[in-house]
């Protein structure tokens, strides 16, 4: 069942069609779902929306993956960090290999992922990652120093590897709907939302709920795809990965990510522009163009990607906000 609904942000019934798309990325359908453009505040959404959404979530998902000990954040954070200052299992870092990941560490921190990843808050205060899935990020920042029992919490709806978090690394989890589940007011420092607010079939509720429990002058970070940006709108259009029909079912631009944050209380501090190298690929695939050279993804792609950011308009978008 689906179901025709107004415009999030601004209430808007009219809207224009941009795409019929379908889920190229996990095939859980052939259904087609209209992709649409609100006339007065260019919101992008999926309308009429799906209902039931579970079954478009396999278990093969890659967020339901469990991350291990070599999640990315853990890796390329904390490795860096041990070696860089020489308490990598008591060995020297010889020079060479402090460059490596030196040269690894600021390009997170500087370039990719810096407002998330970087270690602004100190490690009394309490973080929530809604829509933690693997928990790759709240294990990350496990490894870092911070106390999983006091500090760490994770929610999301299905994924199976929540038990997982709880018995193995003590991180505080909770299965359910993000907008259901009863949560303390004015209790987290921060909320996190990587690759989930484009899940919700109302994000303006999440991010109302969001503001209720962070304590004031608590942070919101959100990390979306950009529709603003020269892949979904000029290159791939309806083939961008990041479409990720029918999971996705909203897609923002820097003013309408704004827009709902504000609409919600927060005050934006920052949107970062940033490119994103597998979703780049991925689309490639969706057009027929599996594996691409090792060459053609150096030189080519990053470089391509470099110059998007550089004018403004990379693929991906990461926004750091605060409780009023």
């Amino acid at each position: 069942m689906h179901k025709n609904i107004p415009c999030n942000l601004c209430e808007c019934s009219e809207h224009r069609l941009l795409f019929k798309v379908k889920d190229l990325n996990y095939r859980t359908t052939d259904e087609e779902f209209n992709l649409v453009k609100c006339r007065q505040c260019g919101l992008i959404y999926l309308n009429p929306q799906p209902q039931d959404m579970a079954r478009y979530y396999p278990t093969s998902y890659a967020q339901y993956v469990p991350a291990g000990k070599g999640s990315g954040f853990k890796r390329d954070i904390a490795a860096a960090f041990k070696i860089f200052y020489n308490v990598n299992n008591g060995k020297t870092a010889t020079i060479g290999k402090k460059i490596k990941y030196l040269h690894r560490l600021l390009e997170i921190l500087v370039q990719d992922r810096f407002f998330l990843y970087r270690i602004q808050y100190s490690r009394d205060k309490k973080i929530l990652d809604v829509g933690c899935g693997n928990g790759s990020y709240l294990i990350g920042l496990k490894s870092l120093g911070w106390n999983a029992e006091k500090q760490l919490y994770g929610i999301d709806f299905k994924s199976p590897v929540l038990q997982e978090l709880k018995e193995q690394e003590q991180i505080n989890t909770m299965e359910g709907n993000f907008i259901d589940i009863d949560l303390p007011k004015n209790f987290f420092d921060v909320v996190t939302f990587r690759h989930v607010l484009e899940h919700f079939p109302d994000p303006l509720l999440a991010l109302k709920k969001a503001y209720t429990i962070l304590k004031s002058g608590g942070s919101i970070l959100i990390d979306v795809p950009n529709f603003r940006s020269i892949e979904a709108l000029l290159l791939f259009k309806d083939k961008w990965f990041a479409i990720e029909a029918p999971r996705h079912l909203y897609h923002y631009s820097p003013a309408t990510l704004m827009g709902l944050l504000n609409k919600a209380g927060f005050i934006v501090e920052k949107i970062y522009l940033q490119k994103n190298s597998d979703s780049f690929k991925k689309s490639l695939k969706n057009y027929g163009c599996k594996n691409p050279s090792k060459h053609i993804e150096k030189y080519l792609i990053r470089n391509l990607l470099k110059v998007f950011k550089l004018f403004g308009f990379s693929g991906e978008m990461l926004c750091r906000a605060v409780k009023r």
